[in-house]
């Protein structure tokens, strides 16, 4: 019951959205499928794919059998949140001005800087962090490049 003067929340049901924006998704990457792929290289999207698909539609019918409702679909947006979109956004944009490997180091660091509570900000916590994100990138970089032969963006800016 709400106070004369204000208006209820209004309910929303979270799984339906959910599962909209899931097979909206799955839409999305199958419209950008190029035929030219080959059947190796189109292997791990197409399954990809289907498993969106099909988690998307469980979420669907979740939604109409056993519905979850909040007040507001927009929940409050926190500064790490923020910090970590915009950190996303330029990695983004500056991926094939400096390469993959200068990028992904710097924005991967000022993330889990970020993330770091302010009272273990320590010089000994920043070279464990900087160790952490070299191998991080390392491994992604060998695992793509060296393993499954994906060109990574070298960078304009150093060639």
């Amino acid at each position: 019951m709400s106070t004369p003067g204000t208006q209820p929340k209004k309910q929303h049901n979270t799984d339906i959205i959910g599962g909209v924006i899931m097979l909206a998704t799955a839409a999305f990457f199958q419209l950008q499928m190029d035929p030219d792929f080959t059947d190796l290289g189109a292997y791990f999207p197409q399954r990809l794919i289907i498993c969106i698909a099909f988690l998307g539609v469980g979420l669907l019918i979740k939604g109409f059998v056993r519905p979850k409702y909040m007040d507001s679909i927009m929940t409050k947006v926190n500064s790490y949140v923020l910090f970590t979109s915009v950190v996303g956004l330029a990695w983004v944009f500056l991926l094939q001005w400096t390469g993959f490997i200068p990028t992904s180091l710097v924005a991967m660091f000022a993330i889990m800087w970020r993330l770091e509570p302010k009272a273990s900000r320590t010089p000994a916590r920043l070279a464990k962090l900087a160790a952490l994100v070299v191998v991080e990138v390392v491994v992604v970089y060998f695992v793509f490049v060296k393993l499954l032969y994906v060109t990574m963006p070298d960078g304009r800016l150093w060639g």
